[in-house]
């Protein structure tokens, strides 16, 4: 096949020259993977941990057991008194089933919310109370209260809904 080509530089090019490295041993590329490794663990670990810094940072409030975080689920949001339903209770969805009820009673629920506390976990409370924010609202709360079965109803500020349901540990569905 080189006959059919003409001779070219290349064709005098002499051996190799230069240094060569040695060849890497087991050992050498043991240590190089377990490099990586423990690189990758370092990224990976630093990543999750400023995430969760991230996460975690606005909830930094000491848990007393007055206000807390909620998940909500929303039902309507209408003309008239607006009720907020907020599970602390032991019960499954009893938020949810009591919102629903209250809806089919004629009641405005805004929203059911499960209460968690900062750690992110349900938070617990003993008493069923009914919270209204002002005067203007506390007839329709007091109504309310004694419909659910005679509990508790307090004017309070701590929730900005016009009328908010707390579920306690002593709510039976």
């Amino acid at each position: 096949m080189t006959q059919k080509f003409p001779t070219d530089e290349f064709d005098f090019v002499g051996g190799v020259g230069g240094r060569y490295r040695a060849r890497r041993g087991k050992r050498d590329r043991f240590f190089e993977f377990l490099q990586v490794v423990i690189l990758g663990v370092v990224i990976s670990g630093g990543g999750y941990l400023g995430l969760q810094v991230v996460a975690n940072s606005g909830n930094l409030a000491i848990d007393n057991g007055a206000v807390a975080n909620t998940v909500s689920k929303q039902f309507t949001k209408g003309g008239g008194v607006g009720v907020s339903v907020i599970d602390a209770s032991n019960a499954t969805d009893a938020a949810s089933k009591l919102g629903q009820k209250l809806l089919d009673d004629g009641w405005n629920v805004w929203s059911a919310s499960r209460r968690i506390n900062n750690a992110r976990k349900p938070g617990h409370v003993k008493k069923t109370t009914v919270y209204a924010s002002g005067d203007s609202s506390a007839a329709a709360a007091m109504s309310l209260a004694k419909t659910l079965g005679d509990y508790p109803s307090v004017v309070s500020t701590d929730y900005a809904d016009p009328i908010t349901i707390v579920l306690g540990t002593d709510y039976n569905n």
